[in-house]
């Protein structure tokens, strides 16, 4: 079994295990309290999960000179890639001027498969489930001293607490979800450019580094 894999911003935090299960989030500093804590209690520490029946991973990886990390998952019915990341704008994390978000997308490689999306947030180390309403085409998370914006290009529901949703896709589709917890600007983002601009940040930064 590998290990979680460090996914950042240089101001949150967040693990993805071999299974594209984020266990460990904390947001919008490092220092503040988790928002998913399921690396140390599994049942009670929530999670953003895909549900790819049958599946098993074949590769686990971060992106070359990249924070991005990509895990591959294979299934008889087909192969399907998991890119996570922490946006970081190609001008880098400079304090507050860039919105805190995570985003995934699910690229399938190969085949026709049925995926599903759930995010279980879990504010305070499992202590606090958010409080999730539909806002127009928002679905805004409400927990104890921090509110997400929940935004996904699969149809989501409520299931109690958590939300999630499923989908059918062949290959070359893709679908992309993120959470969102602060933007400044208020003008929203373009989530497939993000995590190209994100993987430049990175590399200009490796780059410096050398």
């Amino acid at each position: 079994m590998s290990e979680p894999l460090l996914i950042s911003d240089g101001r949150a935090m967040g693990l993805v295990d071999e299974n594209a299960t984020l266990t460990w989030l904390v947001a919008p500093r490092i220092d503040q309290p988790t928002i998913i804590s399921r690396l140390i209690d599994h049942e009670r520490g929530g999670g953003v999960e895909l549900i790819f029946p049958d599946s098993e991973t074949v590769a686990h990886r971060h992106r070359e000179g990249t924070l991005i990390v990509e895990t591959d998952l294979k299934s008889p019915a087909g192969l399907v890639r998991v890119i996570d990341c922490m946006m970081v704008p190609t001008r880098g994390p400079v304090q507050a001027a860039h919105p805190g978000m995570f985003i995934r997308q699910v690229v399938v490689l190969e085949g026709e498969v049925e995926i599903g999306m759930v995010t279980r947030l879990r504010y305070a180390y499992g202590r606090n489930a958010p409080r999730w309403r539909t806002e127009g085409r928002k679905i805004i998370g409400y927990g104890p001293g921090l509110t997400i914006e929940l935004q996904s290009e699969v149809r989501l529901r409520g299931y109690g607490v958590d939300v999630g949703g499923t989908t059918i896709l062949s290959a070359g589709d893709r679908r992309i979800m993120a959470l969102r917890w602060q933007d400044p600007s208020a003008k929203g983002t373009d989530l497939r450019r993000t995590v190209e601009e994100t993987a430049l940040f990175w590399r200009m930064w490796g780059a410096d580094c050398d």
